[in-house]
């Protein structure tokens, strides 16, 4: 998305969170940008869309900011995911040169949308437990347990030496490394264990059930990887490579580009057990073929 913001404006965007990780690209002119801790959690309020559909959040809640600075061309700002922040074009921070807001402020962002495409933790444990028919629900009272299950699925640097290896063994047919499985399954447990301490059984004796074994981590773990993530890289890399707004084929390559998208999220709903989600995107996508069939014969 591209925002351009004029001079002078008071407030340029409400107090609000949102459920991706955001990197700000400030190209024109400048922008405050105050940045807070996320609030304690609050029943019936998505930590994940704090300040929006009628939510209102205020400063007064946050306490400080983490970070209160304007961007100027050239920077580049990271905002994590449920992190409450908010931006004007005429306050400068102390010390700041005021002539920095002259002209409209231009910034590019970039999305991380690990929550949106089920790349968390949390997605992995819904996921598991579907596929074992067992309950998933969960009561959290505690806010750390939360954004501890909300972590993403460590892809890419998140993963480290693990990750190398298993994309080296991916790219040679050899499937998952080990080595990321057993990183992986770690977290996952963890997250298991943490969200719902008195359900699983421990080395005291303790809880009622049996952790889910290794194996069918395992196969969780294979299918986010080496099916779920790596088919929405490839279709990503495809909706973007060559893009030209003034060209058809750009608008085509978008629209088979959201019709893949939304077979990978049907797939993912039929491997977890949840026939439901998987026909909310098979809706959409076959309401989304219709449409297109309606526009090609009115169109010709």
């Amino acid at each position: 998305n591209v925002y351009c913001t004029p001079p002078g404006c008071p407030l340029s965007v409400p107090l609000h969170t949102d459920k991706q990780d955001v990197f700000v690209f400030q190209s024109q002119g400048a922008k405050r940008w105050r940045v807070f801790n996320p609030p304690p959690r609050s029943k019936g309020k998505d930590p994940l869309a704090r300040g929006k559909n009628g939510d209102v959040l205020s400063i007064e809640e946050l306490g400080e900011p983490l970070i209160d600075t304007v961007v100027q061309p050239g920077d580049i700002l990271y905002v994590p995911e449920g992190f409450p922040h908010t931006t004007d074009t005429i306050n400068p921070v102390d010390g700041a040169d005021k002539s920095a807001f002259n002209e409209a402020s231009i910034h590019l962002t970039m999305g991380l949308d690990a929550n949106v495409w089920c790349l968390t933790l949390a997605h992995m444990r819904w996921s598991l437990l579907q596929r074992l028919n067992k309950p998933f629900n969960a009561d959290l009272t505690d806010d750390e347990v939360y954004w501890k299950a909300m972590g993403s699925v460590p892809v890419g640097f998140l993963g480290g030496k693990a990750w190398r290896s298993t994309i080296q063994s991916i790219n040679e047919g050899k499937g998952v490394g080990s080595e990321f499985q057993q990183v992986v399954s770690d977290q996952l447990k963890d997250v298991l264990v943490s969200m719902e301490p008195s359900r699983w059984a421990n080395t005291n004796g303790d809880g009622a059930e049996e952790l889910p074994s290794h194996a069918e981590m395992n196969q969780v773990v294979d299918f986010f990887v080496e099916k779920h993530w790596r088919s929405l890289m490839e279709t990503q890399e495809e909706l973007f490579k060559d893009v030209d707004a003034r060209k058809e084929e750009t608008l085509l390559r978008a629209f088979r580009g959201t019709q893949d998208q939304n077979q990978i999220m049907e797939d993912f709903g039929e491997f977890s057990n949840n026939k439901a989600f998987a026909e909310s995107f098979r809706s959409r996508r076959l309401m989304n073929e219709q449409r297109a069939q309606m526009a090609m014969k009115q169109g010709s």
